[in-house]
């Protein structure tokens, strides 16, 4: 029974001490996040432009990307359409339907024959009519 009394005395004195401990621990650590707290914020703050700035590189070797897909794309669409293009005159031609600029190459050959034709009728009808006045 002696030794629980002596536990028993012991106890408060220990708990004393380790809330001793643990109350400066805690100083300790507080010390210590003012002391480093600073230093280590800087520190963030470094790490975080070198992140930013590899962010913005990033960026911009995307938008560099794109552009060139985007180029690449559009003249792969344009060389699709022009080989369509190429299919469907060439289908349209066999099977006998002319090109837009082969009607109006045949419109202009037309015109000129009208008005040969014209110019031919008034001679003839002005060597009819010579004629006709000279019997």
């Amino acid at each position: 029974m002696t030794e629980v009394k002596e536990t028993a005395k012991k106890l408060p004195e220990e708990l004393v001490e380790k809330t001793k401990d643990i109350f400066l621990a805690g100083l300790g650590l507080f010390a210590t996040i003012e002391e480093e707290g600073s230093q280590l914020f800087n520190k963030f703050v470094e790490k975080g432009k070198e992140f930013s700035k590899k962010g913005e590189a990033l960026e911009e070797k995307g938008k560099k990307l794109a552009e060139e897909k985007k180029e690449e794309v559009t003249k792969k669409v344009e060389e699709y359409f022009k080989a369509v293009e190429g299919k469907i005159r060439s289908t349209l031609e066999n099977i006998g339907v002319i090109s837009q600029s082969e009607l109006k190459e045949l419109e202009k050959k037309v015109d000129n024959l009208a008005a040969r034709l014209e110019s031919i009728e008034k001679k003839l009808e002005k060597s009819t009519k010579t004629a006709a006045s000279k019997n």
